[in-house]
């Protein structure tokens, strides 16, 4: 494998997507480089309809941790500890962000110098996966390359580590490629794992791109518009004035002309209603095509009952359900590798037992769901009636304090209701 050819093959044909979405995020927009005549207003306006669509979806999807259920006591511990130690929420939400923005996330997973197990966020835009040609596109080898500068001669180095099912081996590229170490990693298979958002690893904004294009440039164009219009031209019919003339008129702000005379201003007839119409247009394509909620539209009232919310984020939740089901395949990946990882160390764990349950970030009815849970008390065990509400993140941690009440102030009471 030529390193060094894989590495300037990303850089050229993947790598100015990957920055271009990230412009977009931080709000550098095509509309930033549009270059005008010197003599004319020049405005150029960013409504970072990205940024929004971005933020939007990954509170909604990541704004409630990932909950990890397990019934072996022992594993439940280590994932505990590991979540704990790798500060899981913001690890999960910050992936969550690389997933909207680029379409795809990665991650390394390795011991730390502790001999602890850590799991850590690389950016998309110096990190890549080579697949095996086999049905299950299992992981061949993945690069993680950066560049670093001497402070003293200011010269700037590139390095890559490449990661395959046994090995690290890293390299410098600079004149030529420099085999600097090769070390074992211990993880049982390569180590990167891959979040994509949907099956073209493609961001939630990038299919509106152009619709935001040309929403900045009805904004920019109407304030320029309207820039012209406070620069109007005066009118003189029947009077002649030179460039004395007019520096009195604008001192003493008297214009005489002769009983024939005419005066008015010269300005462009902008058409407001035409304009508003056509940003209000793409304001909405932006977020119907995204299928992203507008949380600012006056339409969307938080008060509105738990099915009437619902019928309001189906579109969005469709989308978002659909990243779900590519996240919990790469997480269940993350704990594939984690659980091998504990293996070495002399434990005994399936990483299948683990259930991840996903809580969407959304204003919870608990009236309704409280009349739920009275009418189903007695059918259905306690442990699925706890787990509808949104504030109990414990379940099994729930129960034990259940146990310890009397039956006088249970909450949930009924004879015959087992705590399972």
């Amino acid at each position: 494998m030529d390193i060094r050819k894989q590495i300037d093959k990303f850089c050229t044909r993947r790598l100015p997507r990957l920055e271009s979405l990230h412009d977009y995020y931080l709000g550098k927009h095509r509309i930033l480089r549009v270059q005008k005549a010197d003599n004319k207003p020049n405005n150029r306006l960013v409504t970072n309809y990205a940024r929004d669509i971005v933020l939007n979806t990954t509170g909604y999807f990541m704004g409630n941790p990932v909950v990890y259920e397990c019934e072996d006591e022992s594993l439940k511990r280590d994932i505990t500890d590991i979540t704990a130690y790798n500060d899981d929420d913001a690890h999960n939400f910050s992936l969550s962000l690389d997933i909207s923005t680029y379409g795809l996330a990665y991650e390394l997973i390795y011991f730390d110098s502790d001999k602890k197990i850590r799991y850590a966020k690389l950016s998309p835009q110096n990190t890549f996966i080579s697949y095996n040609n086999d049905i299950e596109r299992t992981i061949n080898y993945a690069v993680y390359f950066y560049d670093a500068e001497d402070e003293e001669t200011e010269k700037v180095t590139r390095y890559a580590n490449v990661y395959d099912d046994k090995y690290i081996t890293a390299y410098r590229i600079d004149t030529i490629c420099t085999l600097l170490s090769k070390e074992p990693h211990y993880c049982g298979q390569v180590p990167i794992n891959i979040y994509v958002n949907n099956e073209y690893e493609q961001g939630d904004f990038e299919p509106v791109i152009t619709l935001i294009d040309a929403y900045n440039t009805m904004q920019s164009e109407s304030v320029n518009d309207f820039q012209a219009f406070a620069d109007a031209y005066l009118h003189l019919r029947g009077a002649k004035i030179n460039e004395e003339d007019a520096e009195e008129i604008r001192e003493k702000r008297i214009i005489e002309t002769d009983e024939n005379g005419e005066i008015n201003w010269v300005v462009k007839n902008v058409p407001d209603g035409y304009i508003e119409n056509i940003k209000n247009r793409l304001n909405k394509d932006i977020y119907t095509t995204s299928q992203t909620i507008n949380f600012a539209d006056e339409n969307f009232n938080n008060n509105d009952s738990g099915r009437a919310l619902k019928h309001k984020l189906l579109q969005f939740e469709n989308r978002v359900a659909n990243t779900q089901r590519y996240y919990e395949k790469s997480l269940a990946r993350r704990w594939e590798i984690i659980c091998d990882m504990l293996n070495l160390l002399g434990g005994n764990y399936d990483f299948t037992s683990i259930k991840f349950v996903f809580n969407r970030n959304i204003p919870a009815d608990l009236t309704e769901i409280s009349t739920m849970i009275a009418q189903l008390a007695g059918t259905v065990s306690k442990r699925t009636l706890l787990a509808q509400l949104p504030f109990v993140s414990d379940v099994d941690a729930e129960l034990e304090e259940l146990k310890k009440e009397s039956p006088e102030t249970e909450l949930f009471n009924g004879e015959g209701v087992s705590y399972e």
